[in-house]
């Protein structure tokens, strides 16, 4: 009962857009705290958020709308097929993007946990988008899945 109510549109949607908000402010913070970083622990962690912030949904949404002014959605279907989920397409650029992100997030959860250089605030968004990657949800959806012995709606 609990896996279908979390995985009902609203409920998934409503997941994904806030933690893509927080990804994407996110991002805009770290960008910001860059400028004032020396330190390359400290730049590999806020590199990993800002990475974190263009693979949230508002983040594809501008990377998207940006590409679309170079080039159609006719065009980039036909270089790189549809444009759909994971298991039909996942070879697709956004989903290799993501996982990509979600595997630098993994290295930076490490980091974060063997180093005591990070600020509060960089570590926090960190872990926080290691846990909120999408690569990570989709896994976390999975062994629930699982472990409720329900199938996928």
């Amino acid at each position: 009962m609990t896996v279908h109510f979390l995985n009902s549109p609203p409920i998934k949607n409503g997941i994904k857009n806030v933690f893509g908000a927080i990804a994407f402010s996110g991002a805009f913070y770290a960008l910001n705290e860059m400028r004032k970083t020396t330190d390359k622990t400290v730049l590999f962690l806020q590199s990993s958020i800002l990475l974190n912030g263009i693979a949230s949904r508002p983040g594809l949404a501008l990377c998207e709308w940006v590409i679309h002014q170079i080039a159609t959605p006719a065009t980039l279907t036909k270089i790189f097929g549809l444009n759909t989920v994971f298991a039909i397409n996942p070879w697709h650029p956004r989903h290799l993007f993501n996982v990509s992100v979600n595997l630098i997030a993994a290295a930076a959860l490490i980091t974060v946990i063997y180093s005591s250089k990070a600020p509060r605030t960089i570590a926090a968004l960190t872990v926080l988008n290691f846990f909120a990657g999408r690569s990570t949800l989709h896994l976390a959806n999975d062994v629930w899945h699982w472990a409720a012995n329900t199938s996928r709606i």
